[in-house]
């Protein structure tokens, strides 16, 4: 048998700093995940975006305002948005605004803008019934296309369920 027992004193010491290392490689991958998930969360929130703008261009391509046929949408806002906020986002003093203007909040601050390049509305199209305010949530949404003073335009509402 071998007598010499030298290394067995560094043993808790190489416990110890195996433990520190996969702690750190564990906080590393938390945040790595974390931080993947927000990316997707806010891709999910863009795709949002982008369906409402791409339906309401559609409706307002056909041209067929006043039809009572309206195109729904399931839409799912994920928790990562503050909110959503559609069509007249930046009324001006005369009232006009970018009206075709989609906004996202996020929790963290920060914010992005899109434009659908036609006239978005939601509520009572002779009010204009102000911007459509999405929060985190499940929401089935409906648009179709009015005419307000002669002109058209696509209101996006809230569909009762």
């Amino acid at each position: 048998m071998l007598e010499n027992d030298l290394g067995a004193d560094f043993l808790p010491m190489r416990l110890v700093a195996v433990m520190v290392i996969v702690l750190i490689l564990l906080a590393s991958t938390a945040a790595y995940a974390s931080g993947i998930t927000a990316q997707s969360s806010k891709a999910a929130a863009r795709s949002i975006v982008a369906k409402i703008a791409a339906v309401a261009s559609v409706e307002y391509a056909e041209g067929c305002p006043d039809s009572g046929e309206a195109a729904q949408l399931d839409l799912s806002v994920p928790t990562i948005v503050r909110t959503i906020v559609i069509g007249d986002a930046f009324p001006d003093a005369s009232g006009d605004g970018a009206m075709g203007a989609c906004l996202i909040h996020y929790v963290d601050g920060s914010c992005e803008t899109y434009y659908a390049g036609l006239p978005l509305c939601s509520g009572d199209p002779v009010s204009r019934g102000g911007p459509m305010v999405l929060y985190p949530g499940h929401y089935t949404i409906g648009i179709r296309e009015e005419t307000l003073d002669g002109q058209p335009m696509v209101m996006v509402y809230e569909e009762a369920i």
